[in-house]
């Protein structure tokens, strides 16, 4: 099994992500996340496969198989736990809870 590299994300950096489309027929996606707070590049190479910026994902949900699905929860809730950790972090999701609330908005 592959190991992760863990990265840390920094709660006094703000991270940056982009969304990439393929040249390729059919084409594929994929997003990047800069944690160091870096601009995204407009394009990049990856293994010979050309990706430009785009504003639009096609992601059809029924081809990912459980365990991919299972993967990216687990990498999510573990990303959501990091963030939370900071207390800086969760005292904004707290403003930005009860500011929900007071206009009525649902969680």
């Amino acid at each position: 099994m592959e190991k992760r590299q863990e990265k840390r994300l920094s709660p006094e950096r703000e991270n940056k992500s982009s969304a990439y489309k393929s040249k390729t027929k059919p084409p594929q996606y994929m997003v990047v996340v800069k944690l160091d707070g870096t601009e995204p590049e407009e394009s990049f190479e990856d293994k010979g496969v050309v990706y430009e910026r785009t504003d639009h994902i096609h992601i059809d949900l029924n081809s990912i198989p459980d365990h991919v699905r299972d993967d990216l929860a687990i990498a999510t809730l573990e990303a959501a736990k990091e963030f939370y950790s900071h207390p800086k972090n969760e005292v904004e999701y707290q403003k930005w809870l009860a500011a929900r609330k007071a206009k009525g908005v649902s969680e």
